[in-house]
């Protein structure tokens, strides 16, 4: 009788091995079973409970989709930082390639800082990032350093008027376009009114 027991919630064990996690009824129900079992059977309960945290556990699964989010992440940087190499290096082209890659940046974060990641989505990011979040860091893999730092302290950017302009006043390139702007709507104003 007692082995008929075990064979049947062996059964409802290993009916759950390839995707859910054992309940706790069926595992305390299976455990407290295995008490009255000889020392084959709680062998043999030990192995099954090991296969099953065994399938399901969570990490692999999510170290390999947390990276896969970076590599494409990364893709898309190697891109852009091409991009801005072989660009007239406009400070525009600066701003807009420096956006490019904060927004990059805050996708990727955003994505794998998921609760459903875990630790191996907090990885992603301390791995990457410019200065440790958490735990020790790898050196070389600072994508701020790789992908970000070349456009923003390149100094073969070309500066335009207007940004000279507002460079001189120790303002942004926002600052020269409404300096010129401004001029130019206060000069059309004292030739309309005849001043």
């Amino acid at each position: 009788m007692l082995s008929g027991t075990v064979a049947q919630q062996g059964i409802s064990v290993g009916a759950t091995a390839g995707g859910a996690i054992v309940s706790s009824g069926i595992a305390s129900g299976f455990a407290l079973s295995t008490l009255a079992i000889p020392i084959v059977g709680a062998a043999i309960a030990g192995v099954t409970f090991a296969i099953l945290a065994f399938l399901n556990r969570k990490r692999p699964k999510q170290k390999t989709a947390t990276t896969q989010i970076a590599n494409e992440t990364e893709q898309h940087m190697v891109a852009n930082l091409r991009a801005w190499e072989a660009s007239e290096k406009t400070v525009a082209d600066q701003e807009q390639a420096l956006l490019n890659f904060d927004q990059l940046w805050g996708a990727m974060v955003a994505e794998v800082s998921q609760e459903a990641y875990g630790p191996p989505g907090e990885w992603t990011v301390t791995d990457r990032a410019r200065e440790p979040i958490s735990g020790d860091k790898l050196p070389g893999v600072d994508w701020f350093q790789l992908y970000r730092d070349p456009i923003a302290y390149d100094r073969n950017t070309q500066t335009g008027l207007l940004e000279n302009i507002g460079a001189s006043f120790g303002m942004g390139t926002s600052f020269g376009t409404f300096a010129v702007v401004g001029g130019l709507a206060l000069l059309g104003l004292m030739m309309f009114t005849g001043d």
